[in-house]
């Protein structure tokens, strides 16, 4: 197949929530391509398999090979998957405050850096960091995310740290929206881009 054609099946069968294909073709196409972009897309489909650990390697591919892509967006998937893997192994709370902290210095949704900060604090042990922050995310958050974050409040309440789930991303992963720059109808990815050109999402409001 193309490079051309992959792309396109592999972005349809994601929209289509084909993740197990999607993300076979994706693979393909980046080690055709091995281009930071395709990587990042690799990260996004494992994700939605629950592939945590394929999708941290991905998405570290993705700013190896093109360092400079969406540098918050791509570092943000980097510091959740640090901080709230369900896989001990892919975890490290030092580094993703590291990462937290430097995109604070970049145009970013502050309270989803917040979030990130109190996620990794939460992974240490660190719970009274992890309420600050949280705090802080609760007060800037959009109302439909409210819900989501007190849910996250009252685990840190309780001493527990918040782990990723095949649902919870799946869940971010249905949101839709239309792409500005190709103006494709498409899943909004954690990351806000489409999957398709990487173009910048625009939620729709229907």
């Amino acid at each position: 197949m193309q490079e051309s054609q992959l792309r396109i099946s592999a972005s349809c069968l994601f929209e289509a929530e084909v993740y197990d294909v999607a993300f076979l073709n994706f693979l393909s196409l980046a080690e055709m391509t091995d281009s930071g972009l395709d990587w990042y897309r690799v990260g996004y489909a494992a994700l939605a398999l629950g592939g945590f650990s394929k999708a941290l390697e991905a998405f570290q591919k993705a700013k190896t090979k093109e360092p400079d892509l969406k540098n918050a967006e791509v570092d943000a998937m980097i510091a959740l998957i640090y901080s709230a893997s369900p896989i001990p192994e892919d975890r490290d709370g030092t580094l993703a405050i590291s990462i937290a902290k430097r995109i604070l210095r970049e145009e970013c949704d502050q309270w989803k850096t917040d979030s990130l900060l109190a996620a990794a604090h939460a992974d240490l042990g660190e719970f009274d960091n992890a309420k600050k922050h949280l705090k802080e995310a609760l007060s800037r958050c959009p109302t439909d995310r409210r819900e989501e974050l007190l849910s996250r409040m009252a685990q840190y309440e309780s001493g527990l740290p918040f782990r990723l789930s095949i649902d919870y991303v799946r869940q971010n992963l249905r949101e839709f929206g239309k792409c500005a720059r190709c103006n494709a109808n498409t899943n909004i990815s954690q990351g806000r881009f489409c999957v398709r050109c990487m173009g910048i999402l625009e939620k729709r409001s229907d």
